[in-house]
């Protein structure tokens, strides 16, 4: 654990999947991790990625029209939880267009919210789904290194 991370009960979970596709067993995986969260006595949130319809992050949109609405409403729904779980499928190896657009967009400092840093030290647990024979192996360490970055803290558990 950081050493700047505080030690204390995480009940809040916001779970979501990295796929917008109907039926994706990415969407299957978090409704199962709500369900079970939820049966230990957390509180989980399941959102679905595709209600939030921002643009393709852009400087030029940030710029002249700010940080899209949908974006911070994202913001304030990781703000007022304790931790995350994504559940995301592999793309040819890598993390799908739709998560990381979200995040690379809600990384971005906004001046119309309050909520700083929302994902300063913020626990993420990290979930892989492929049909293929990996199982989504190979997402997992690069969407670490993303998240990592942006300084979350990729928990092996919650």
């Amino acid at each position: 654990m950081p050493p700047s991370a505080r030690i204390e009960l995480i009940t809040s979970l916001l779970i979501f999947a990295g796929s917008a596709r109907h039926g994706a067993f990415s969407k299957q995986f978090a409704a199962a991790a709500t369900t079970l969260v939820a049966g230990e006595g957390g509180k989980p949130t399941l959102i679905d990625l595709a209600n939030f319809e921002v643009p393709l992050y852009n400087a030029d949109i940030e710029t002249t029209s700010g940080i899209p609405q949908p974006v911070i409403d994202f913001r304030r729904l990781v703000a007022s939880h304790d931790g995350m779980m994504i559940a995301t499928p592999e793309y040819n190896g890598f993390v799908t267009p739709l998560l990381l657009n979200m995040l690379c967009w809600a990384s971005r400092p906004s001046p119309s919210d309050d909520f700083g840093s929302v994902f300063h030290v913020r626990p993420v647990r990290l979930m892989a789904s492929s049909p293929g024979r990996l199982g989504g192996v190979r997402v997992v360490p690069r969407l670490r290194d993303v998240v990592a970055e942006w300084g979350w803290w990729p928990c092996p558990a919650l």
